[in-house]
Protein backbone atom coordinates (compact mmCIF):
# COMPACT_ATOMS: atom_id res chain seq x y z
CA UNK A 1 0.00 0.00 0.00
CA UNK A 2 1.41 3.81 -0.87
CA UNK A 3 1.32 5.64 1.96
CA UNK A 4 2.83 9.43 1.17
CA UNK A 5 3.39 11.70 4.72
CA UNK A 6 2.38 15.28 4.28
CA UNK A 7 4.15 18.04 6.11
CA UNK A 8 2.69 20.93 5.63
CA UNK A 9 1.67 24.43 7.63
CA UNK A 10 -1.93 23.25 8.54
CA UNK A 11 -3.66 26.82 10.60
CA UNK A 12 -5.34 24.97 13.23
CA UNK A 13 -5.00 25.58 16.81
CA UNK A 14 -5.01 21.80 17.70
CA UNK A 15 -1.89 19.66 16.77
CA UNK A 16 -2.34 16.77 14.10
CA UNK A 17 -0.78 13.82 12.39
CA UNK A 18 -1.47 14.23 8.65
CA UNK A 19 -0.91 11.80 6.16
CA UNK A 20 -2.51 10.99 2.36
CA UNK A 21 -3.18 6.59 2.64
CA UNK A 22 -4.84 4.94 -0.51
CA UNK A 23 -7.59 3.66 1.63
CA UNK A 24 -10.27 1.03 -0.35
CA UNK A 25 -13.70 2.55 -0.93
CA UNK A 26 -14.80 -0.58 0.11
CA UNK A 27 -13.19 0.23 3.35
CA UNK A 28 -14.63 3.75 3.90
CA UNK A 29 -18.56 2.46 3.59
CA UNK A 30 -17.57 0.31 6.64
CA UNK A 31 -16.65 4.05 8.62
CA UNK A 32 -18.97 6.38 10.22
CA UNK A 33 -20.04 9.24 8.91
CA UNK A 34 -21.07 11.77 11.22
CA UNK A 35 -21.68 14.60 8.91
CA UNK A 36 -23.38 15.04 5.55
CA UNK A 37 -21.10 18.20 4.89
CA UNK A 38 -19.17 18.31 2.04
CA UNK A 39 -16.10 20.77 1.25
CA UNK A 40 -14.34 21.73 -1.53
CA UNK A 41 -10.41 20.86 -1.79
CA UNK A 42 -9.24 24.40 -1.58
CA UNK A 43 -11.07 24.55 2.20
CA UNK A 44 -9.23 21.70 3.28
CA UNK A 45 -6.97 23.82 5.49
CA UNK A 46 -8.87 26.83 7.00
CA UNK A 47 -11.26 26.88 9.54
CA UNK A 48 -13.72 24.48 8.38
CA UNK A 49 -11.29 21.64 9.00
CA UNK A 50 -11.08 23.21 12.61
CA UNK A 51 -14.62 23.06 13.25
CA UNK A 52 -14.63 19.60 11.73
CA UNK A 53 -11.43 18.70 13.56
CA UNK A 54 -13.00 20.16 17.18
CA UNK A 55 -16.28 18.48 16.31
CA UNK A 56 -15.45 14.78 15.07
CA UNK A 57 -12.04 14.22 15.78
CA UNK A 58 -11.18 14.56 19.45
CA UNK A 59 -11.00 11.00 20.17
CA UNK A 60 -11.11 9.16 16.92
CA UNK A 61 -9.01 9.08 14.21
CA UNK A 62 -10.91 10.90 11.06
CA UNK A 63 -10.78 9.80 7.29
CA UNK A 64 -10.94 12.66 4.69
CA UNK A 65 -12.14 10.82 1.17
CA UNK A 66 -11.61 13.30 -1.39
CA UNK A 67 -13.89 12.61 -4.61
CA UNK A 68 -14.45 14.53 -7.57
CA UNK A 69 -17.94 15.94 -8.08
CA UNK A 70 -18.87 17.55 -11.49
CA UNK A 71 -14.96 18.14 -11.86
CA UNK A 72 -14.43 19.69 -8.35
CA UNK A 73 -12.47 17.89 -5.82
CA UNK A 74 -14.43 17.71 -2.75
CA UNK A 75 -14.09 16.27 0.82
CA UNK A 76 -16.21 14.55 3.14
CA UNK A 77 -15.25 13.86 6.74
CA UNK A 78 -15.77 9.90 8.36
CA UNK A 79 -14.53 8.84 11.71
CA UNK A 80 -12.68 5.32 12.40
CA UNK A 81 -15.59 3.56 13.86
CA UNK A 82 -18.35 0.89 12.75
CA UNK A 83 -20.73 2.69 10.63
CA UNK A 84 -24.16 2.81 11.65
CA UNK A 85 -25.75 3.70 8.36
CA UNK A 86 -29.10 2.84 7.43
CA UNK A 87 -28.90 3.68 4.00
CA UNK A 88 -28.48 1.93 1.06
CA UNK A 89 -25.99 1.17 -0.91
CA UNK A 90 -23.94 3.68 2.26
CA UNK A 91 -23.81 6.98 3.61
CA UNK A 92 -20.77 8.41 1.79
CA UNK A 93 -22.47 10.49 0.13
CA UNK A 94 -20.27 10.19 -3.54
CA UNK A 95 -19.70 6.81 -5.77
CA UNK A 96 -16.67 4.44 -6.32
CA UNK A 97 -16.41 5.49 -9.47
CA UNK A 98 -15.76 9.33 -8.33
CA UNK A 99 -13.57 8.45 -5.35
CA UNK A 100 -10.13 9.64 -6.06
CA UNK A 101 -8.14 6.30 -4.33
CA UNK A 102 -7.38 8.30 -1.60
CA UNK A 103 -7.81 10.00 1.76
CA UNK A 104 -6.05 12.59 4.20
CA UNK A 105 -5.90 11.09 7.85
CA UNK A 106 -6.11 13.25 10.39
CA UNK A 107 -5.69 12.49 14.12
CA UNK A 108 -4.67 14.04 17.58
CA UNK A 109 -1.19 12.86 18.74
CA UNK A 110 -2.06 14.25 22.26
CA UNK A 111 -4.75 11.76 22.72
CA UNK A 112 -4.43 8.07 20.71
CA UNK A 113 -1.68 6.52 19.25
CA UNK A 114 -1.45 8.27 15.93
CA UNK A 115 1.55 6.51 14.14
CA UNK A 116 -0.27 6.55 10.57
CA UNK A 117 2.54 4.74 9.23
CA UNK A 118 0.90 1.90 11.33
CA UNK A 119 1.15 -0.80 8.59
CA UNK A 120 -2.60 -1.66 9.08
CA UNK A 121 -4.23 -3.07 6.44
CA UNK A 122 -7.35 -1.50 5.09
CA UNK A 123 -8.69 -4.82 3.37
CA UNK A 124 -12.54 -5.43 2.84
CA UNK A 125 -13.87 -7.09 5.61
CA UNK A 126 -15.07 -10.77 5.18
CA UNK A 127 -17.01 -12.83 6.79
CA UNK A 128 -16.63 -15.87 9.44
CA UNK A 129 -15.45 -19.34 7.10
CA UNK A 130 -18.19 -21.27 6.92
CA UNK A 131 -20.89 -18.81 7.13
CA UNK A 132 -22.44 -17.22 4.16
CA UNK A 133 -21.22 -14.37 2.67
CA UNK A 134 -21.93 -12.25 -0.87
CA UNK A 135 -20.34 -9.22 -1.87
CA UNK A 136 -23.04 -6.74 -2.57
CA UNK A 137 -23.35 -3.74 -5.01
CA UNK A 138 -22.04 -1.26 -2.25
CA UNK A 139 -18.69 -3.46 -2.19
CA UNK A 140 -19.64 -5.10 1.26
CA UNK A 141 -19.37 -8.54 2.27
CA UNK A 142 -22.80 -9.39 3.29
CA UNK A 143 -22.53 -12.18 5.74
CA UNK A 144 -25.20 -14.89 6.71
CA UNK A 145 -25.53 -17.75 9.58
CA UNK A 146 -28.46 -20.35 9.42
CA UNK A 147 -29.41 -21.10 13.25
CA UNK A 148 -31.35 -24.42 13.98
CA UNK A 149 -33.32 -23.54 16.78
CA UNK A 150 -36.82 -23.58 16.26
CA UNK A 151 -38.78 -20.12 17.85
CA UNK A 152 -41.06 -18.10 16.77
CA UNK A 153 -40.39 -15.19 14.68
CA UNK A 154 -40.19 -12.10 17.03
CA UNK A 155 -37.69 -14.57 19.22
CA UNK A 156 -35.81 -15.20 16.03
CA UNK A 157 -35.36 -11.36 15.58
CA UNK A 158 -34.75 -10.61 18.94
CA UNK A 159 -32.02 -12.93 19.02
CA UNK A 160 -30.69 -11.97 15.79
CA UNK A 161 -30.26 -7.91 17.48
CA UNK A 162 -28.89 -9.34 20.49
CA UNK A 163 -26.24 -10.13 18.09
CA UNK A 164 -26.02 -6.81 16.60
CA UNK A 165 -27.52 -8.57 13.34
CA UNK A 166 -30.50 -8.92 11.45
CA UNK A 167 -33.21 -11.55 10.43
CA UNK A 168 -31.62 -12.01 7.02
CA UNK A 169 -32.90 -10.84 3.89
CA UNK A 170 -31.63 -9.90 -0.29
CA UNK A 171 -31.08 -7.26 -1.75
CA UNK A 172 -30.33 -8.80 -5.27
CA UNK A 173 -31.77 -11.89 -7.10
CA UNK A 174 -28.34 -13.03 -7.30
CA UNK A 175 -27.71 -12.86 -3.61
CA UNK A 176 -31.27 -15.01 -3.21
CA UNK A 177 -29.77 -17.41 -5.43
CA UNK A 178 -26.58 -17.43 -3.70
CA UNK A 179 -28.42 -18.20 -0.39
CA UNK A 180 -30.59 -20.80 -1.58
CA UNK A 181 -27.12 -22.73 -2.94
CA UNK A 182 -25.81 -21.75 0.35
CA UNK A 183 -28.60 -23.70 2.30
CA UNK A 184 -28.64 -26.51 0.06
CA UNK A 185 -24.94 -27.17 0.57
CA UNK A 186 -25.41 -27.04 4.58
CA UNK A 187 -25.47 -30.60 5.95
CA UNK A 188 -29.23 -30.11 8.08
CA UNK A 189 -30.96 -28.86 4.87
CA UNK A 190 -31.73 -32.43 3.54
CA UNK A 191 -35.70 -32.06 4.01
CA UNK A 192 -38.27 -29.40 3.91
CA UNK A 193 -37.27 -27.23 6.81
CA UNK A 194 -38.33 -23.47 6.45
CA UNK A 195 -36.34 -20.18 7.56
CA UNK A 196 -37.58 -16.92 9.62
CA UNK A 197 -36.59 -13.92 7.30
CA UNK A 198 -36.99 -10.32 7.80
CA UNK A 199 -40.16 -9.61 6.33
CA UNK A 200 -43.41 -8.64 7.42
CA UNK A 201 -46.64 -6.84 6.84
CA UNK A 202 -49.81 -8.18 4.50
CA UNK A 203 -50.23 -10.89 1.85
CA UNK A 204 -50.04 -7.97 -0.82
CA UNK A 205 -47.24 -5.52 0.65
CA UNK A 206 -44.22 -7.46 2.33
CA UNK A 207 -41.25 -5.72 3.23
CA UNK A 208 -38.07 -6.21 4.22
CA UNK A 209 -38.00 -4.45 8.28
CA UNK A 210 -34.74 -3.33 7.91
CA UNK A 211 -33.29 -1.04 5.56
CA UNK A 212 -30.16 -2.42 6.24
CA UNK A 213 -31.39 -6.00 5.41
CA UNK A 214 -32.65 -4.93 1.72
CA UNK A 215 -34.45 -1.87 0.25
CA UNK A 216 -35.52 -4.61 -2.63
CA UNK A 217 -38.86 -5.01 -1.42
CA UNK A 218 -39.78 -6.91 -4.64
CA UNK A 219 -38.26 -9.81 -3.41
CA UNK A 220 -39.72 -10.06 -0.51
CA UNK A 221 -42.22 -11.84 -1.94
CA UNK A 222 -40.88 -13.27 -5.57
CA UNK A 223 -41.41 -16.50 -4.30
CA UNK A 224 -44.74 -16.53 -2.64
CA UNK A 225 -46.71 -19.84 -3.37
CA UNK A 226 -49.78 -21.07 -1.77
CA UNK A 227 -51.09 -18.73 0.52
CA UNK A 228 -53.46 -19.06 3.54
CA UNK A 229 -52.62 -16.83 6.25
CA UNK A 230 -54.14 -13.39 5.48
CA UNK A 231 -54.16 -10.49 8.08
CA UNK A 232 -52.18 -7.93 9.11
CA UNK A 233 -49.39 -8.98 11.01
CA UNK A 234 -47.66 -11.60 8.88
CA UNK A 235 -44.10 -12.95 8.29
CA UNK A 236 -41.88 -14.26 5.81
CA UNK A 237 -40.19 -17.95 5.69
CA UNK A 238 -38.14 -19.58 3.14
CA UNK A 239 -38.59 -23.26 2.33
CA UNK A 240 -35.45 -23.58 0.65
CA UNK A 241 -35.68 -27.38 -0.19
CA UNK A 242 -38.91 -28.82 -2.05
CA UNK A 243 -39.52 -31.02 -4.96
CA UNK A 244 -41.15 -28.07 -6.59
CA UNK A 245 -38.22 -25.77 -5.87
CA UNK A 246 -37.55 -23.03 -3.03
CA UNK A 247 -40.56 -20.61 -2.27
CA UNK A 248 -41.68 -18.52 0.14
CA UNK A 249 -44.45 -19.28 2.94
CA UNK A 250 -46.25 -16.71 5.34
CA UNK A 251 -46.57 -17.55 8.89
CA UNK A 252 -48.07 -16.01 12.09
CA UNK A 253 -45.98 -15.24 15.16
CA UNK A 254 -47.11 -18.57 16.76
CA UNK A 255 -44.86 -20.45 14.17
CA UNK A 256 -42.09 -21.94 15.54
CA UNK A 257 -38.98 -22.57 12.99
CA UNK A 258 -35.35 -22.27 12.40
CA UNK A 259 -34.34 -18.70 11.08
CA UNK A 260 -31.46 -16.95 9.58
CA UNK A 261 -29.64 -14.06 11.10
CA UNK A 262 -27.46 -11.68 8.62
CA UNK A 263 -25.21 -8.64 9.33
CA UNK A 264 -22.21 -6.69 7.18
CA UNK A 265 -19.09 -8.39 7.53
Amino acid sequence: MLILLYFSLIPLTTPVNVAKIEIPYAYLVTRDHPSSANYNMNDLFNSSLQKAFDSYCKSNRCYFPVFKDSGVLKYTILTDVNSTCLSYPNCLGFTQEQYQNYSIVFGDPSIQDNNLMDGRSYEDAKCPSGYFSFTRANGLNWCGEIIITKVAHNEAENRCKSQEHYLNGFQSIEEQKAFLNFTTISRFFNAAYSIHLGASGSLMNMTWSEPIVSTNQTLAGNMLRNQNTTGDNIYLVLYPVDDSGPYYSLITNTTMTFYSCGWYA
